[in-house]
């Protein structure tokens, strides 16, 4: 399935908005989209802003008796035991992840509970639906065609992989994500999601958050044990690049940038991704010395780069707005920075 073939492709934003309504109308969808990129990330979201309960299952990982229960004997009759996972009550989101990987068998015991919000004689509650998500056929090893009547019950949505711009200040700043990480994202932005046939490790959303997990208290000067970890997360290709370039950053003295901020600028156009390696930094320096904020301000100033100005101030914010904030009343450079970016935060 591509992505303009036949069903609407959004962002994570617009995906969240359509999905208030599914909800609303207590009516099934299907969440299409490649691996790693946040089907699952927004609908838990969603759940959260709704402050409703989301059950989230792997549709993939179920046998038939694990949906429809186990069968006993009544009276001359056979009764199924609902499976405990089922809801009797409350609000919230049934989450069949995977739901394309599942055997056939496995769909077909979740028919009826999609198509009429029942299996045998149990009945979802009615302020419960049901939501699926899966990867397309191409990018999976496994995936079962699902039969047409069932995908004219639902909806299809298709979320499309997120920009790097995107990714950064939707989700990457607020998360914590390293800051090493967040500056080469932004400068080679083709590695935030990138697969090919056959790879086994390889750069995702997903994956470069385990990455920022795994090096995120280890220093520049460990710079192979980087390479190392963030291989094992984005693969060896994506970790090459990445690992030269927290090389890179290491050639500049960044101490010297925060003393002389015209410096910023004094970099080489074909030297771009030390530049922006530079500027994440910021915002360590500042976690590390508050102090530090009036020499970051005056780099963004001289910068005037606006989408990196809004970058940096959006990490900024995130170690410590409470300061930056009172910052404010004495620093009459940062007020007006904020100011000026205002439309843009």
């Amino acid at each position: 399935m591509e992505e303009n073939k036949d069903i609407i492709c959004v962002n994570h934003k617009e995906l969240k908005e359509i999905l208030k309504h599914y909800y609303k109308a207590r009516k099934p969808v299907f969440i299409w989209g490649y691996q790693g990129i946040g089907k699952s990330y927004i609908v838990k979201e969603l759940a959260v802003e709704l402050k409703i309960e989301l059950i989230d299952v792997r549709a993939s990982q179920l046998d038939p008796s694990d949906i429809r229960g186990i069968p006993f004997r009544t009276d001359g009759r056979t009764q199924w035991l609902v499976p405990e996972w089922l809801p009797a009550e409350g609000k919230g989101i049934i989450f069949l992840d995977e739901f394309n990987q599942a055997p056939p068998l496995v769909q077909s015991s979740f028919f009826q509970l999609i198509l009429d919000r029942k299996i045998g004689n149990y009945t979802l509650p009615k302020d419960w639906v049901v939501f699926c998500a899966g990867n397309p056929a191409e990018v999976s090893n496994v995936v079962f065609e699902l039969p047409a009547p069932l995908l004219n019950r639902m909806g299809h949505i298709w979320l499309s992989v997120p920009s790097a711009d995107e990714w950064i200040n939707n989700f990457a700043i607020s998360k914590g994500i390293d800051s090493r990480i967040i500056g080469f994202i932004k400068f080679k932005e083709s590695l935030l999601w990138k697969y090919e046939e056959g790879m086994t490790a390889y750069p995702t959303p997903r994956t470069w958050e385990l990455c920022s997990n795994l090096i995120k208290d280890i220093p520049d000067r460990e710079v192979e044990l980087i390479k190392k970890l963030s291989a094992s997360a984005v693969g060896m290709p994506a970790a090459i690049q990445f690992s030269a370039f927290v090389k890179a950053k290491m050639s500049i003295d960044i101490d010297r940038i925060l003393e002389n901020p015209e410096m910023i600028n004094e970099i080489p156009e074909d030297e771009i991704g030390t530049k922006y390696a530079v500027l994440t930094e910021l915002p360590v320096r500042y976690k590390k010395d508050r102090k530090v904020l009036s020499k970051i301000v005056k780099v963004l100033k001289v910068l005037n780069e606006p989408e990196w100005q809004v970058m940096i101030i959006r990490m900024l914010k995130e170690v410590d707005w409470e300061h930056m904030n009172k910052t404010m009343h004495t620093n009459a450079e940062l007020k007006r920075l904020v100011e000026s970016l205002c439309i843009y935060l």
